[in-house]
């Protein structure tokens, strides 16, 4: 199609016929016969369109996952108990995932239906919550998941479920 934007492709087209009798526009086809409605035609053409590439990935979703990469870096910092720049950066990047939600919503067409653009952002707004809350728990004096509450721990089990949970969402 001539029209159609850089990076859609056509998968299939499809069409529907309906009649419609409009009981309020009464029409006379000959004087021998009472008058009848007027019958209109409707052709509905459906056009599957297909979106493809990582690019549209990456372009939607790279302020989210650097968002993600700055709660991680949370981690790096030494643990004391009046850290300021942790929650600085904790704060960054929650505004920062919030940010890159509507970011994403203003893009993309508004349905009344959770979208996997939908499933993502709220994954990488969980995760950067539980990034937030290892390290309150790892400021704490009381040990309640002793894996997550070492540094590298922490690090490397968030990453891996973020992963999974993303990969997740674009298989199924």
């Amino acid at each position: 199609m001539e029209s159609l934007e850089d990076g859609f492709t056509i998968n299939s087209i499809s069409y529907n016929y309906t009649y419609n009798e409009d009981q309020s526009d009464l029409i006379t086809i000959s004087p021998n016969k009472p008058p009848r409605p007027t019958i209109t035609e409707t052709l509905e053409i459906i056009l599957n369109l297909n979106r493809d590439g990582s690019w549209l990935f990456i372009k939607l979703f790279l302020g989210g996952i650097l968002s993600y990469f700055i709660s991680c870096m949370m981690f790096l910092l030494p643990i004391n108990e009046k850290s300021e720049e942790k929650y600085t950066l904790a704060m960054s990047a929650i505004f920062g995932a919030i940010g890159n939600r509507y970011f994403v919503d203003s893009l993309l067409p508004n349905v009344q239906v959770f979208t996997k653009a939908d499933a993502i952002n709220n994954i990488l707004i969980i995760m950067i919550i539980v990034n937030i809350l290892i390290m309150i728990l790892q400021a704490s004096n009381k040990t309640f998941l002793s894996k997550l509450q070492t540094t590298r721990n922490a690090l490397f089990y968030s990453i891996s479920i973020l992963i999974g949970l993303i990969l997740l969402v674009l298989i199924s």
